[in-house]
């Protein structure tokens, strides 16, 4: 009598560590997939922060190039109202 439920008790042991060894596997392997994820994130992550620099980077160059051809009003006006003769050319 106490072999056979010394038996039992095995056999139920067994049964929940091939659970646990389930739900194991299972976590391993949802681990791993947010893992590739991560690291696609970050990959994303790097490629964002290059574009951005390099935005950056052109916009600094596109704001003095800006400044540079940018006709002041002033000149405007003279363009607009002055009377056209040879001091003008």
């Amino acid at each position: 009598e106490s072999f056979e439920e010394l038996h039992q008790e095995i056999v139920a042991t067994d049964a929940v560590l091939e659970k646990m060894e389930r739900m194991l596997g299972t976590f391993q392997s949802d681990l791993s997939t947010i893992s590739d994820e991560i690291k696609m994130l970050q990959g994303d992550s790097l490629q964002m922060n290059m574009k951005l620099r390099n935005r950056r980077a052109l916009q600094s160059l596109m704001s003095e190039y800006v400044s540079s051809v940018v006709v002041s009003p002033q000149l405007v006006r003279q363009i607009c109202e002055e009377e056209i003769n040879e001091e003008y050319l």
